[in-house]
Formats: C-alpha cells, structure tokens, sequence
C-alpha cells in the first residue's frame, strides 16, 4: 500500500489497521520510505504485508500523514483480486473462426 506525502515542516506517516495502531514488527509488516522528491520534501511511504492471507479481506488500512501544522488521512478496504476464467479452451484450427468467453468473478 503506498501513501504519498509531501510537506513542509516534514511529515510523519502512520499506519492503522480497523482503526488500531498498526505495529511496524518488520516480518508481518513494515514500511519503506524513499525520497520522491527532495525540494518539496515528498516522500513515498510503502506498507508490505508479508504472507497476506484471506484474513486480510475487508480490512481497513488507514494512512495518516501528519507534522505541527495538522493532518490528513487515506483509506484502503483490502478485497481479494478477481477470478478469470476463459471457456471452452477450444484449440483454434487455422484459418477458421473460434471464440472464446472470458468470465470474470468479483468474490
């Protein structure tokens, strides 16, 4: 998950997870931070979740950019990706037409 901050004085970010303090442990989750852009102090903030399973479907992440002139907030709900599917898996024979039907299934 990647939060852009930019600020001046600069930036703390910090992480919720359903509203709770997310702690940064370094094997489930930890954040990177690299410099975007140094003249206006912009800074790419990046949340990895290691082995992120099911349990994680429906969660809010929240991240939260702050320094002493105040603050501001963005959210994320984690949903599991698509499923593809493409039928029949007909084998085209060339020079004749073929189609095929992709269904794609929200969970």
């Amino acid at each position: 998950l990647t939060c852009i901050s930019t600020g001046s004085p600069a930036t703390n970010v910090t992480w919720m997870r359903d509203g709770q303090p997310l702690t940064l442990n370094g094997s489930t989750y930890w954040m990177t931070q690299t410099v975007a852009n140094r003249t206006v102090s912009t800074y790419e903030n990046v949340l990895i979740i290691n082995r992120a399973m099911s349990d994680i479907v429906g969660i809010t992440y929240n991240c939260t950019v702050m320094n002493a002139l105040g603050h501001v907030s963005g959210t994320l709900i984690a949903y599991p990706p698509p499923t593809v599917t493409i039928s029949p898996p007909e084998i085209p024979v060339a020079g004749e037409s073929f189609s095929l039907t992709c269904t794609v299934t929200l969970a």
